[in-house]
C-alpha cells in the first residue's frame, strides 16, 4: 500500500489522490477517502478522523457486511482497519511523507467483542520517528470498551526525482 502526505487538499498516493476534506461535521470529524473510487479502502465507507491532542480518532460504522457469524465486527475486517487508520492518523496530523509509506509490521491483541451495527473508534498515536520509519499505536474501542489493541511501523518511500 503507497499513501501520500498530507497538505493543502488532496495528496498523491502513486499516481492517484488521497483526500482528508477541510469541511467538520457537528462531531469535529473530517473525511478520509480515496478520490478516485474502485479500491480495496472503499470497503469501508466513510472514514471519520478528528484529532484530539496527541492522538487521532478514526471512526467507521460497521453492519452485517463487517460481521462474523456471531454477529459481531470480523477480526479481519478489525485488522484490515488499523492498516488504514495508521494513514489516516499520519494524514490529519500532517506527518505522512511526501513519498508516502508502507506498512512493515502491524500487530493487533484481540480483547474483547466489538458489536455489528454500532461505529468503532480506532485511537492512533505516533510514538517514534527515525529517517526511514515511523512507530504508532493504538487501541479500537467501542461505546468506551477497549476491543483490540495494537502497534505498527511503516517505512517511508522516498521520492524519486521525475
Amino acid at each position: 500500500m503507497r499513501e501520500g502526505q498530507a497538505g493543502d487538499g488532496p495528496v498523491m498516493g502513486g499516481d492517484e489522490l488521497l483526500v482528508l476534506d477541510a469541511a467538520v461535521d457537528d462531531e469535529g470529524f473530517r473525511l478520509f477517502r480515496p478520490a478516485a473510487q474502485g479500491r480495496f479502502l472503499d470497503s469501508f465507507g466513510a472514514i471519520r478522523v478528528r484529532v484530539e491532542g496527541d492522538r487521532v480518532r478514526c471512526r467507521v460504522a460497521t453492519g452485517r457486511p463487517q460481521s462474523n457469524i456471531s454477529d459481531n465486527v470480523h477480526g479481519g475486517f478489525l485488522m484490515a482497519f488499523v492498516d488504514q487508520v495508521m494513514f489516516c492518523a499520519l494524514l490529519a496530523v500532517d506527518r505522512l511523507p511526501r513519498g508516502g509509506a508502507v506498512t512493515l509490521q502491524a500487530g493487533v491483541t484481540f480483547i474483547g467483542p466489538a458489536r455489528a451495527g454500532s461505529p468503532v473508534d480506532a485511537l492512533v498515536e505516533v510514538v517514534g520517528e527515525t529517517g526511514r520509519m515511523l512507530f504508532l499505536r493504538g487501541m479500537i474501542e467501542q461505546d468506551g470498551v477497549t476491543v483490540t489493541s495494537f502497534d505498527g511501523t511503516l517505512r517511508k518511500v522516498k521520492v524519486v526525482p521525475a
